[in-house]
């Protein structure tokens, strides 16, 4: 048998394959070094992307939402830049920044409401 007519193939396809039908790289991989995944024995996933200021920022409204009221709005704050950066992070971070800014502005309104009530009493 002989490779006549076959002509060359484009890296990464298989025989029969055309290379606009290629296999895409895995979601997620495609910005992975191949060096880095492969150093050990088995494969070793890419690490998940994480936004740590979302973390931050849903920890403290948590915790500030008994002690410290007034730091609410940092929280707040905080919660409205994770949620900005989520969207240029594919999404990282998303839940946790609206779950801190939920949090927080329920927060600062029940404790403005408790405030009006006392105030008024």
């Amino acid at each position: 048998m002989g490779t006549a007519g076959m002509g060359p193939r484009a890296a990464g396809t298989t025989v029969g394959t055309p290379p606009s039908l290629a296999p895409l790289p895995f979601p997620g991989t495609d910005e992975v070094d191949p060096a880095r995944v492969f150093r050990a024995s088995g494969y070793t996933s890419p690490a998940p992307s994480r936004n740590g200021v979302a973390q931050v920022a849903l920890w403290l409204s948590v915790a500030f939402l008994v002690p410290l009221p007034p730091l609410l709005a940092v929280s707040a704050a905080l919660g409205g830049i994770a949620w900005i950066r989520a969207g240029g992070r594919g999404g990282a971070g998303l839940r946790a920044a609206r779950g801190a800014v939920a949090i927080s502005v329920s927060g600062i309104a029940l404790w403005g409401l408790l405030a009006l009530l006392i105030w008024t009493a």
